[in-house]
């Protein structure tokens, strides 16, 4: 499960921490103060994914939250989407306002994925499987399952201090429970007390005193089996119009005053998309939970405060809250601040719209009703009796929504016979069409073929619709500010030098700083500050910012340094990485009153000659770096990892460890390889080079590969030559391997010509496209690229880097596909002058 390492607590926080959850452990579960606010439960895949960790202490701050869950819900839904270290970086900064803060996640799973987690699931009364699974508790693999998502989160996002269960409970209706429960009446809650026990042991064996919650129902009989192997009891605290608060929160209290280790309640307000509870029983709950001074966390976030379900200053006022601010805070966070309008009023806004000339008042309805003029316009965009005006200003509304909502309905009117109507539903699919392969195939049709045409003013026949789905297609390209490709998104990032800084100081890695310039302020970050100082660049510039010639850069820059497996694999296991995107008033004189982005090493910033690479030691000093960079390969960030290795003695890391121990105990020819690769991907060259200098007969045509490999890592690419040049290889893969590094030595050595063809030479049907025959395929290319041959990039495959993560296939698809990063002037992967 685990790809990412999270980030450290920062070690400033770390004595007062302990002291407040071990030395004090009930001091989260004390009677809520006069002035706290209502605590939240935040979706960990939200996080920077709409909901910036800036704005989430915004909101904190402003709501005196003292309770803050972080869930993955089904946490099968929602892992692949969470960026674990924006999580851990928004742990570390709640905690350093001293908010109480928990994971939580639920062993579950959903039937769609039952090919991919193949563990025992619960049965219902037809003993059929459920859509909706819940492990097998009675299972000691389906428990294991379970159990390992806590050590991931806690292994990721390490400032979690506690790991909330949500209700794990066994129903089971199979004939095996039944005659379970007839030996033994407690069968079920032994079960789920298993499960409990081996998940608190798992969880201190990666973080000592790590605390295991557990949320059940608001009874006795739902704790008291697991008081001995759970820490945190947390009950529930039912928001529904026919609740009776009083009895609920009695209940809950008396729970919670069993132990002097209970966390908040958990609010449950979120009920299905069908459930609202009214605004005057909301108002109740909050009066009702100060006057009981009961601590509760409102379960989720979005449904109470950011998706327009409730009426803020009704809610506000109850909390005690400032509405005013609150409502800003809550727009930055992309919420909406005003109810949901009866459908009727917005039905009338909109046909009061049509009826008015012109475009300006449709645009205000959608500014006043947002998302909720979808319907009323679809209606109006697909009637083709109404007129050409109607319907393509219907498209224009609704592009100007800006929501996947309403993409359905252009993507079905871009093929419509009016000109002007596949003209408004070709901008509204670049508003709309983010993350869409069907909206980015059909722009590009449309920016090839569409046959409206125009004259311009200079009498010129314009293709106006093919230009502007150009335009939309683009749009839809552009990534956004910090947003990464798959690959380089699951690389150990940081949020700022300072903070990278920390963490590799606990962590004992190297901190790699990527520093580029930039021509718009508004995408400035990486250090202390950054974060500010873009947001209100941002504001300036009203809609999203302007794309930059920075991106391209940045993006050359990682895909030729570090889309190389080895490389690649090193910077996971040994470095913190920080993007750094400077504006160019780094560089002049009028840059005095403002911070310093390099302060945190001592440099100034006028020093530093970007695009540069900085490598910097656990202790915080600058050990190797490359300045005023215009070429971008492998070896140049070898050569810059490799003098930052000499400097510092870095911890071993533990897929090394684990090849130590498992050849120690057993030297077969497989264990004697995996070592050799453990040794390349933590950058031990020295002791690899030892090591295989003594491999064994059954390990040695492996040994001989590995050794090219690492030649080639290092730049020496006569040396890999001279190795395969005779190397007979003893099956088709061994062949594929051979022939990608011998393509890659003969380009770098001046000799495209042997190289050219020797992908077409080596494929066949049965070998999968996989990171041995990309690699190929890259050197292949680059090899007719340097013969001015023009088919090369013709036969590179389809596909978008931005969502692939094998390296090669990055780096190929970055550099041979038309639409790639400028690579004629950015990705240079030529050997070092």
């Amino acid at each position: 499960m685990s790809k990412l390492p999270g980030i450290s607590l920062r070690l400033l926080f770390a004595a007062a921490l302990l002291a407040c959850f071990t030395i004090a452990p009930a001091s989260h579960a004390e009677p809520a103060g006069a002035d706290d606010g209502p605590g939240i439960a935040i979706l960990a895949s939200s996080v920077d994914n709409g909901e910036s960790v800036e704005d989430l202490l915004s909101f904190v701050k402003e709501a005196r939250v003292r309770e803050v869950v972080i869930d993955w819900a089904w946490i099968t839904l929602h892992w692949e989407h969470t960026k674990f270290d924006r999580v851990n970086a928004l742990v570390e900064k709640l905690k350093a306002e001293k908010v109480h803060v928990a994971a939580m996640y639920r062993p579950r799973f959903k039937a769609f994925q039952a090919k991919t987690y193949t563990i025992k699931a619960q049965v219902n009364a037809d003993g059929q499987l459920p859509d909706g699974r819940e492990i097998l508790y009675a299972d000691p693999e389906a428990r294991k399952w379970g159990t390992q998502w806590a050590v991931d989160i806690l292994t990721k996002c390490p400032a979690f201090d506690e790991v909330v269960i949500y209700n794990p409970s066994q129903f089971d209706q199979s004939e095996a429970s039944k005659n379970a429960r007839k030996k033994n009446a407690d069968y079920d809650n032994d079960s789920v007390h298993k499960f409990l026990e081996e998940t608190r042991k798992a969880i201190r064996e990666v973080k000592q005193d790590a605390k295991l919650g557990l949320v059940r129902p608001p009874a006795e009989w739902a704790f008291k089996p697991f008081r001995d192997v759970v820490d945190v009891d947390r009950p529930y605290a039912v928001v529904r119009d026919d609740t009776d608060f009083d009895k609920n929160m009695d209940a809950a209290l008396n729970v919670m005053s069993q132990t002097k280790t209970a966390g908040p309640a958990l609010a449950k307000i979120t009920w299905g998309e069908d459930y609202k509870v009214s605004d005057e029983k909301l108002a109740e709950f909050i009066k009702t939970a100060r006057k009981k001074k009961l601590r509760y966390c409102f379960w989720t976030f979005d449904t109470t405060f950011l998706e327009g379900n409730y009426d803020l200053d009704s809610l506000c006022k109850a909390a005690g809250l400032d509405a005013g601010k609150l409502k800003s805070i809550i727009r930055d966070l992309g919420g909406k601040t005003d109810l949901k309008f009866p459908a009727e009023e917005v039905q009338k806004a909109v046909d009061d719209a049509m009826d008015e000339p012109g475009y300006t008042a449709v645009l205000e309805a959608v500014k006043k009703y947002g998302e909720q003029v979808i319907g009323p316009m679809t209606k109006i965009l697909d009637d083709t009796e109404r007129s050409v005006v109607d319907r393509w200003r219907a498209a224009g509304a609704l592009g100007q929504t800006k929501s996947p909502k309403a993409l359905e309905v252009l993507l079905r009117n871009s093929k419509d016979k009016e000109d002007m109507v596949r003209w408004l539903c070709a901008d509204g699919i670049g508003w709309c069409g983010k993350g869409s392969k069907e909206a980015r195939e059909r722009l590009k049709e449309m920016g090839e073929n569409d046959p409206a045409m125009r004259k311009d003013q200079k009498g010129e026949t314009v293709y106006y619709v093919r230009d502007t789905a150009k335009r939309a297609l683009a749009k839809l390209s552009q990534r956004e500010p910090g947003e990464e490709e798959a690959f380089f998104k699951n690389m150990p990032w940081a949020e700022t030098l300072e903070d990278a800084l920390d963490r590799a100081k606990k962590e004992n890695k190297l901190v790699v700083l990527f520093v580029n310039p930039f021509d718009n302020p508004a995408y400035e970050c990486g250090y202390r500050g950054a974060d500010n100082y873009a947001k209100e660049q941002r504001a300036k510039q009203k809609d999203e910012p302007r794309p930059d010639v920075g991106q391209v850069k940045e993006r050359a820059m990682l895909a030729g340094l570090l889309c190389e497996p080895r490389n690649a694999a090193f910077v996971r296991q040994r470095c913190v990485l920080v993007r750094m995107r400077l504006h160019y008033r780094h560089w002049t004189d009028v840059y005095n009153d403002e911070p310093h982005a390099l302060k945190a090493v001592g440099m100034d910033d006028k020093n530093v000659g970007a695009p540069a690479v900085l490598a910097i030691s656990p202790e915080g000093k600058i050990v190797a770096h490359a300045h005023d960079m215009t070429i971008y390969c492998p070896e140049l960030f070898w050569k810059i990892a490799a003098t930052a290795m000499e400097a510092c003695e870095l911890s071993t890391p533990e897929p090394l460890k684990q090849a130590q121990d498992a050849l120690a105990k057993n030297d077969g020819p497989e264990n004697f390889i995996a070592l050799l690769n453990a040794q390349l991907d933590a950058g031990e060259h020295k002791d690899f080079r030892k090591l295989a200098a003594l491999a064994p007969k059954k390990a040695a045509d492996e040994a001989t590969l590995l050794q090219a490999e690492a030649d080639l890592v290092e730049g020496n690419a006569q040396s890999a030559f001279d190795r395969l040049e005779n190397f007979k290889a003893p099956n088709d893969r061994f062949h594929a391997r051979k022939n990608a590094l011998l393509a890659e030595a003969l380009v770098r050595l001046g000799r495209p010509e042997e190289a050219d063809g020797l992908y077409r030479a080596t494929v066949h049907g049965t070998l999968p496209m996989d990171g041995v025959l990309w690699r190929l395929l890259f050197f292949d290319c680059l090899a007719k690229d340097r013969l001015g041959k023009t088919e090369g990039r013709s036969e590179m495959p389809g596909g978008s880097w931005a969502d692939e993560e094998d390296p090669w296939c990055v780096r190929a698809l970055m550099y041979h596909q038309p639409n790639g990063p400028n690579p004629d002037e950015w990705c240079r992967f030529t050997d070092l002058p």
